[in-house]
């Protein structure tokens, strides 16, 4: 029993057994030193991993075997621990070992574990020599693991009195006295103090890493803390200058009210001196006046106390087209006043005079009258006189008074109750700031009259696609409704749900237009109550009907009515521009300021200024784009793309190297102005970006302005360009100039955000080609990565090129000119589906990797022409091998295109070159392609020329080559069954001794027509027995004789004549005698494009009596070679090929 219980391997009882896979046993230790040749489980699979050869397929079947029965163990990572334990062998050997006890040996009490904690302990089995505790096989693996710190403590069987072994290392091996700390104090052990040294200097390190991360987390924090200071300071600054402007805007107002003030207060005092000094200059006048006696001087002088009314001028104004007209009383009694005004009316037309009108109005005792115009920026020249009992005075000094330019008004915050809408302190700004609907008019109504005034829509966010602005005139408003949709109003308006249908009525226009595009927009609105028409302009463009598409926009418009607006959205602000004087003429053009102007890559951005003291509802900008070589004077053709009230401009989505000429036009409601002068700006060569610094991997180092970077370490490292792309097609290469280390990687490609969580290419919000070094990683590809691999000689000083037509959303990278691409797209793109916004990127990972970047270089033009690989170039009867070299420019090239023209043998000599039909057969990434079933006879023409998203490339030159007359094969000597004698260059076949043998052709046939000729030059045999067969076969035979089984087809010839012949699907046969076959042709052609064999005695066609008109055999398809049968003592046949078959 006791060889059952044994350990195979140390020849003792089990320690602790465990179950193989294949149901042997093995000690616990035994076990590790067998299957964990490392130690522990994570060093076995570091074991695994670094020892993985090319055929290993999985880490489950590690080259270990059992050592009774030599099987392999398949075990996982976990190594022994994974095995299972053997708990009932345990409990047989600890019994086997108490009755092999002799009897007279005394009961010792038995040794208990030390860690069960139930009421009845398990007897211990091990101890442990360092630990010096007992353990019972489920304590020890549960308390007492063999790996970590406890991996190199000694396991032994249980004793009665355990005692802890003295660690020799404990003790200084000179000082026996002295326990060993760090080192010993009298001699100070080298050995003990390089290992502390050591474990100070890991220390050291981690703590020097710690404080370089401690130092950039100042770093950041110092410069985030100047960038929140110098922000607060901006802020402060800004708060300041507005209090600052505001004081001396205030100031200025109390300074010149306070002036005013003075001024009235100065000129009522002087009046009533003057007043005062006349009174008593008439008192003294009129008491000398009644001292006169004679009745006819009296009425003289009395003539003399006449005098007439004076104008106040501080209290004469005008309010839109109304003149305040205040003057003083006379010293003399007054019954009534009368005034007389001369109103000067601007011409409606520059080709028309101003309108002269005179007023007389009589005005009673009153000192003051209002005086209504028709219309507005009118000059008043007035005049009063006072009259009485005596009669009327004379007229006072003229006054000369201008209407306003233009209507003002304010907003009527009591028309809206709705406190959502809120308004500015003039009254003159309204933001609705929730997504409901509100309605607000003026405070002024409007009964006649020509009116003109504007509104900007500063802010526009709607609510669902369904927020709206409405501008118009209201008699009265409804606090739910729309202006427009009633008869009480008109209006127009200005909706942003693009699936809308607009309807218009006599009352409103509605028109769509983009939530962007609404706002900063302008509405002018001129209202004509005299002619009852209400015109409306969206950035200067009259809106109507198209019932009449020259205007008005609204007619039967009949007063009184009020300035009214509607609203609805989650953010609308309207702005009103008031007193503006009514266009008559076309503004004066713009003025672009060069100096203003810059250039970003692809983008232009233009900035210009209003033309002065002109009215100006939107801007026009027109651009014509040329080369930049090509000429600016040639013939322009300018197209509009942009209107709109802002003076800036930003043009996206030019090419590069291109020439923009611009110019600007104003546009009000009198029309367009002329342009302004032109200006010329040119894009960039190329995009022009730096790598970002602030957002580089702490890994990684720049130089070379920002365009070069490096990594030494062997982590990610990812690097973003400064510039964000959104539109436009951009190039820009990386060279490698470092590409060393171990497991080395890098990507290049495009991001849509600044990260370094992930490898470039691993997430959704990037696209990058993925190389990694040496030949033995996996590579997988996925919508947004490319992987490949590369030996690190062959990489370093490559170059990469990154093609991105975010017009096109598709990005292409170059590796070498070469694009690269997923298998699905062999023509490319290597990415399509980018939209958004998108910055260069790479990410580095390696010991020695560097990288520049190339940047401001002109798009890829179309590429070089390739050349022929001549030494490629084949041609195997039917079979043309065409082979091409990359254009050695390494320009960038998505795929190739081959074109090939054929041309008859005898046709070549006269067929002009001018007269070639060349036709594509073949578009791809592969530099090779071969022409199968190409006729015998032909001369082949070839070019090809290569592709990329810029266009077509320049051809290659013709590479010509010829198809043979006909088949060229010789007899393979392997492929027959017996020693056959060849001669005549392997065509000349013979058989001197009787048996039945078979012999191929070196060629195999799958396509196209193909002949040959077999002459018989010796066929006798003296017992008259000799066969040939001659046909093809698909392999070599089991029976040597051809037509026998259904891969071969031939005619059989037998040289007996009493020989029977019968025809089957695979064979013809047919008797002749020596004589009449020898010297004899058999012809063979062979059509695999239409499945048939013909085979020809002497030009005589042979086949079945049942298809008399052939062919000889049908349905022949798949591949086959030339064959011949031989049988008889002296047979002798040659092969002729390289014949043109003529019917």
């Amino acid at each position: 029993m006791e060889i059952e219980l044994t350990c195979p391997v140390c020849l003792d009882l089990f320690q602790r057994p465990i179950v193989l896979p294949c149901s042997h046993n093995l000690c616990t230790p035994c076990a590790r030193k067998i299957l964990e040749p490392n130690g522990a489980p994570k060093a076995w699979a570091k074991w695994v991993k670094e020892n993985r050869s090319a055929d290993y397929k999985s880490h489950l079947e590690p080259d270990v075997k059992c050592p009774t029965c030599r099987r392999k163990i398949p075990f996982d990572p976990k190594g022994v621990d994974g095995l299972p334990r053997n708990l009932i062998l345990e409990n047989v050997i600890e019994r086997f070992k108490e009755e092999r006890k002799t009897p007279g040996q005394a009961q010792e009490e038995p040794l208990l574990c030390q860690f069960c904690e139930d009421y009845s302990p398990q007897k211990a089995t091990l101890m442990c020599n360092e630990c010096a505790f007992l353990y019972c096989g489920t304590c020890f693996d549960a308390c007492h693991p063999s790996k970590g710190p406890l991996a190199d403590h000694t396991i032994g069987p249980a004793i009665a009195k355990p005692t802890k072994r003295q660690e020799k290392s404990m003790q200084c091996q000179q000082h026996k006295e002295e326990k060993l700390a760090l080192y010993c104090f009298a001699c100070k052990e080298p050995e003990e103090l390089a290992r502390t040294l050591g474990t100070l200097t890991r220390k050291n390190y981690h703590v020097q890493k710690s404080l370089q991360s401690l130092e950039g987390m100042c770093t950041i924090a110092k410069k985030s803390g100047c960038d929140v200071e110098a922000h607060v300071k901006r802020e402060c600054d800004s708060l300041i200058a507005i209090v600052e402007k505001k004081k001396a805007e205030l100031f200025k107002r109390v300074g010149d009210e306070y002036q005013d003030k003075l001024g009235e207060l100065s000129d009522a005092m002087h009046q009533c001196e003057n007043i005062l000094l006349q009174g008593d200059g008439l008192a003294e006048f009129t008491q000398e006046a009644l001292k006169e006696d004679n009745p006819a001087t009296f009425l003289q002088t009395a003539d003399a106390l006449k005098t007439s009314p004076k104008f106040v001028s501080s209290q004469c104004k005008a309010t839109n087209r109304t003149i305040q007209l205040v003057w003083n009383a006379p010293p003399s009694a007054v019954d009534a006043y009368h005034l007389e005004a001369d109103i000067y009316s601007p011409p409606q037309d520059s080709s028309k005079k101003e309108h002269h009108e005179t007023v007389k109005v009589s005005v009673g005792t009153a000192c003051r009258y209002n005086l209504e115009c028709l219309h507005y920026n009118a000059r008043v020249v007035a005049r009063v006189r006072a009259s009485n009992r005596a009669g009327e005075g004379p007229f006072c000094q003229d006054i000369t008074i201008y209407t306003e330019k233009g209507f003002h008004f304010t907003l009527d915050p009591s028309s809206c109750p709705k406190r959502e809408l809120v308004f500015s302190r003039d009254l003159l700004v309204a933001k609705l700031t929730s997504p409901v609907m509100v309605s607000v008019m003026s405070h002024v109504p409007l009964a006649n009259g020509c009116h003109y005034w504007k509104v900007r829509i500063d802010q526009f966010s709607g609510t669902g696609n369904n927020g709206f602005v409405a501008v118009g005139v209201a008699k009265e408003m409804d606090d739910e409704g729309v202006i427009g949709n009633d008869t009480d109003s008109y209006a127009l308006q200005i909706h942003e749900n693009g699936t809308l249908w607009c309807e218009n009525t006599h009352n409103r226009l509605q028109i769509k237009q983009k939530a962007k595009e609404i706002k900063g927009s302008n509405v002018a609105v001129l209202l004509d109550l005299e002619n009852q028409v209400m015109n409306v302009y969206w950035n200067g463009k009259l809106q109507t009907d198209d019932s009449r598409p020259g205007g008005p926009s609204l007619m039967g418009v009949v007063g009184p009515v009020r300035p009214a607006f509607t609203v609805y959205g989650s953010t609308v602000q309207l702005s009103l521009q008031t007193g503006l004087e009514r266009p008559a003429a076309y503004p004066e053009p713009p003025v672009i300021h060069l100096e203003q102007c810059s250039v970003e890559n692809t983008r232009i951005n233009l900035v210009w200024s209003p033309p002065e003291n002109c009215n100006v509802d939107c801007y026009i900008v027109e651009i014509d784009t040329l080369d930049r070589e090509g000429d600016i004077h040639q013939e322009r053709n300018f197209i509009k793309v942009y209107q709109g009230p802002r003076t800036k401009y930003t043009l996206r989505g030019l090419d590069y190297n291109v020439t923009v000429l611009a110019r600007v036009k104003a546009l009000n409601t009198a029309g367009e102005s002329e342009p302004s002068d032109e200006v010329s700006l040119s894009t960039e060569k190329g995009v022009i970006f730096k790598l970002d610094k602030e957002s580089l991997h702490e890994s990684l180092r720049l130089s070379a302005g920002n365009l070069k970077v490096k990594q030494n370490n062997m982590v990610h490292g990812n690097a973003f360009g400064t510039a964000f792309l959104a539109d436009g097609c951009h190039y820009w290469t990386i060279n490698i100039d470092n590409f060393k280390g171990e497991n080395s990687f890098i990507a290049v490609g495009v991001a849509k955000k600044i990260t370094q969580d992930s490898i470039l290419g691993n997430t959704s919000g990037s696209y990058a080609l993925q190389i990694f070094e040496g030949t033995t990683a996996r590579t997988e590809n996925a919508k947004h990565k490319i992987q490949i691999k590369r030996k690190a000689k062959d990489l370093k000083d490559s170059s990469l090129g990154v093609f991105l037509d975010l017009n096109n959303q598709f990005l292409n990278i170059y590796l070498d000119g070469e694009l690269q691409t997923d298998i699905g797209r062999p023509k490319g793109p290597s990415f399509k589906g980018l939209s958004g916004e998108f910055c260069a990127a790479l990410c580095l990972y390696g010991a020695k990797v560097e990288m520049t970047m190339v940047t401001g270089i002109a798009t890829p033009s179309v590429p070089d022409s390739p050349a022929f690989n001549k030494a490629r170039c084949k041609v195997n009867n039917t079979t043309v091998l065409l082979g091409w070299l990359a254009p050695e420019t390494k320009c960038c090239v998505d795929y190739y295109v081959l074109e090939v023209d054929m041309v008859k043998s005898s046709e070549f000599a006269t067929r002009r070159k001018k007269d070639r039909k060349f036709k594509r057969l073949y578009e791809g990434a592969a530099r090779e392609y071969a022409l199968y079933s190409v006729p015998y006879s032909v001369n082949v023409i070839a070019r090809v020329f290569g592709v990329n998203p810029t266009g077509e490339g320049t051809p290659s030159e013709e590479l010509i080559l010829s198809t043979p007359t006909g088949l060229y094969f010789q007899l393979d000597s392997s492929s027959a069954n017996h020693d056959l004698e060849l001669t005549n260059e392997n065509c000349t076949v013979s058989l001197k001794s009787p048996m039945y043998t078979f012999i191929l052709g070196n060629v195999k046939l799958s396509t196209a027509c193909h002949y040959w000729r077999v002459h018989v030059d010796e066929f006798n045999s003296h017992n008259k027995l000799s066969i040939i067969g001659v046909g093809v076969a698909r392999k070599a035979l089991e029976d040597p004789i051809l037509g026998e089984d259904s891969d071969s087809y031939a005619v059989q010839i037998n040289e007996h004549p009493n020989v029977s012949c019968s025809n089957t699907k695979n064979r013809v046969q047919i008797k002749r005698s020596s004589k009449e076959l020898t010297n004899t042709n058999i012809g063979v052609l062979l059509n695999l494009d239409e499945y048939f064999l013909n085979l020809y005695l002497n030009g005589k066609l042979l086949t079945d009596p049942s298809r008399p008109n052939g062919p000889t055999f049908v349905g022949l398809l798949g591949e086959f070679y030339p064959a011949l049968s031989l049988y008889g003592t002296n047979v002798k046949l040659t092969v002729y090929t390289g014949e043109s078959y003529d019917e």
